[in-house]
């Protein structure tokens, strides 16, 4: 059992820190019980659409790395519906899976879940969405998103000089991450009197939706300086819709992460792939 937790984990933590946007992933649950499996030498790994790419990446590199590790796994998307995500753990439970990784559907709606697979001796990861109990899944691995966001927030404020009109597309408002980022952003960024957000739009982590958002939030506003997003993919549509110079807040933002991301990346998976 503690071999099979062992492999899963690092599994786990790769995903997470290949598909992560922010600072080095954390482990919560230290007290986690060690639950033997379903039996079967099947992996589950459920996330939000992966027309996403950062949830595709997840699927896709714990895929790989499972497929190494002697496993079948089934990729599943429960595109952030509660009910799906359910229906999709009964799945795993009847295939006896020996373990679930999940980017779950949601702080709350998820322990119903969590909670069955735990009830089944199923161990359940969590990548990069936590949940609002402890002691269900044998990890939570969570990027550092207030630390992250306060960084981002630094480097932000600075290419606006301080000064200007923004506006703000959040993810989706249920999950934690969304207000976590959005609070820790203003922690800094309302600390400058000449930056004034003209408008704040969720978009549910869906980039068609935000694309129309940002279209109607530009006709509105004119004359706005920048936006400031809680995730990368749209940037690179956004930033079709004006001149670049419009968005350089935005994309300097994204771009820095980017950078900081790859970087942790390149050091860390190596050192838990090795740890195997």
């Amino acid at each position: 059992v503690f071999m099979k937790a062992r492999k899963a984990m690092a599994l786990a933590m790769t995903a997470a820190m290949v598909g992560g946007l922010m600072t080095v992933p954390v482990m919560a649950e230290e007290n986690a019980e060690l639950l033997p499996g379903g039996g079967s030498k099947i992996i589950y790994c459920i996330t939000p659409s992966t027309s996403n790419p950062f949830f595709n990446t997840e699927q896709v590199i714990a895929k790989e790395k499972a497929e190494e590790l002697g496993y079948e796994v089934k990729c599943a998307s429960h595109d952030d519906d509660a009910a799906t995500q359910l229906e999709l753990f009964e799945a795993a439970i009847n295939d006896g899976a020996a373990a679930i990784i999940c980017d779950n559907a949601g702080a709350d709606a998820s322990i119903e879940a969590v909670q069955k697979a735990y009830d089944a001796g199923i161990p359940t990861f969590l990548i990069d969405r936590e949940i609002n109990q402890s002691g269900l899944a044998v990890a939570q691995i969570v990027a550092d998103n207030a630390q992250g966001a306060a960084a981002i927030a630094e480097v932000w404020v600075e290419a606006m000089n301080y000064e200007g009109k923004y506006a703000e597309l959040l993810g989706l408002e249920s999950d934690t991450n969304c207000q976590v980022r959005s609070d820790n952003y203003h922690s800094v960024i309302d600390e400058y009197e000449d930056l004034e957000m003209v408008a704040q739009q969720s978009a549910n982590w869906d980039q068609t939706e935000a694309y129309e958002k940002t279209e109607a939030i530009l006709q509105r506003s004119p004359v706005l300086s920048a936006v400031m997003t809680q995730w990368h993919v749209v940037l690179f549509r956004l930033a079709w819709m004006q001149d670049v110079t419009t968005l350089r807040s935005s994309v300097l933002t994204d771009l820095t992460k980017q950078t900081l991301t790859s970087n942790l990346v390149t050091w860390l998976v190596p050192l838990f792939s090795r740890s195997l």
